[in-house]
């Protein structure tokens, strides 16, 4: 992973900690441009749409993270399994 992607990666986690979580994503979607393989940025992007309540886009999400690093492809699916539940549960308030 490239220098920049890791950067913006990480400019995103501390906006999405300052609650602007529009620029996050324009940050994580930037390190994704910058090198596609930045998985810090697609569970960034995965974590604001579970914030939100929306477990399609999160799961489509962790779908391109997979495409992009299939060698975590068994964390990402268990990933993707626990956020319907964790939406309908009401613990991401």
């Amino acid at each position: 992973m490239s220098i920049r992607s890791k950067f913006l990666a990480k400019w995103g986690e501390n906006l999405m900690r300052n609650h602007d979580s529009e620029l996050a994503l324009n940050m994580f979607d930037r390190a994704i441009k910058a090198d596609p393989k930045e998985l810090k940025a697609y569970l960034g992007k995965a974590g604001i749409y579970v914030g939100r309540g929306n477990a399609e886009e999160a799961i489509e999400i962790l779908n391109q993270a997979i495409e992009a690093n299939p060698e975590y492809y068994t964390v990402l699916q268990e990933a993707k399994q626990g956020i319907p539940d964790y939406i309908k549960n009401g613990t991401n308030q």
